[in-house]
């Protein structure tokens, strides 16, 4: 009787695992999706200075309107709102400059950007009876619409080969003081290495199959983004627009950073060659 009593209970736990792992996690599926959950981050292998024969620090913009970019608008998990998220539960940092030294609070980087409203409040029916008030709206997801990716390539001698390694990502948005555009502005900068462990376990829209499971680790680590290169190392560190010969024409600036990119892709195969 007892070792029936024992078969009983374990047959009743067993019923109650598969009925909590086949309990879909979002509604909209038949299955309980927790790979995404589980992942974490592929750590890159060991570089030693020794072993780095070129390096070159490239900047480029992600900007999310583009169609290889629309995941990072998806309504379910839009970038900006994930970044937001994590900053407010202290997953990550928003640093105040490129070289990640000093971070904001979480609640002011949320406010950065932000829009301030100033309006006369009437208090009573008494048209004399009223008082000015500020009204601050804080910037949503869309109102990002670029990302600024800074990143180094490198070719390896010890391997041969050359890959890249991102650095940092910038939040961009667009400053409009008294109805005059004043162009994309740097909200605050975020460390990639901080990011990964985020995005390993977030999901991103994936247009060739619901159950790819593709993140955003896996967007950046992946190249599966459009950009364009808007600065490489220079003397006097300024970016291509602000190049005296490409200041005039916006054109012939993105012309020199597509140049830009082939000479680095064609790195490697010269060192091939020769």
């Amino acid at each position: 009787m007892k070792r029936i009593t024992i078969l009983l209970l374990k047959i009743s736990c067993v019923q109650l695992l598969f009925a909590q792992i086949n309990t879909p996690s979002d509604p909209r599926f038949v299955f309980h999706k927790i790979a995404v959950a589980e992942r974490n981050p592929v750590p890159w292998p060991y570089l030693p200075e020794r072993d780095v024969f070129i390096c070159k620090y490239v900047e480029r913009v992600v900007d999310s309107r583009e169609k290889l970019n629309l995941c990072l608008r998806w309504p379910q998990q839009p970038l900006m709102e994930v970044i937001y998220s994590a900053l407010k539960e202290g997953k990550i940092h928003a640093y105040k400059d490129i070289g990640l030294d000093s971070a904001y609070d979480g609640w002011y980087a949320r406010i950065i950007g932000a829009k301030k409203l100033h309006l006369t409040v009437q208090n009573s029916i008494d048209e004399f009876d009223v008082h000015d008030t500020e009204i601050t709206s804080p910037l949503s997801a869309p109102d990002f619409k670029k990302f600024r990716v800074m990143e180094n390539w490198i070719f390896d001698r010890n391997t041969g080969e050359q890959y890249t390694r991102i650095y940092a990502i910038c939040p961009m948005y667009e400053l409009t003081v008294s109805g005059q555009n004043l162009g994309d502005q740097p909200a605050f900068f975020l460390s990639y290495q901080e990011c990964r462990k985020l995005f390993v376990n977030t999901e991103v829209f994936n247009r060739q199959n619901d159950a790819g499971r593709l993140t955003y680790d896996d967007f950046f680590e992946q190249r599966l983004f459009s950009s364009y290169i808007t600065k490489t190392s220079n003397v006097f560190d300024l970016e291509i627009r602000n190049m005296e010969e490409f200041s005039v024409d916006g054109v012939s600036a993105l012309i020199e950073g597509n140049a830009q990119g082939e000479a680095l892709f064609n790195t490697e195969h010269d060192m091939w060659e020769y």
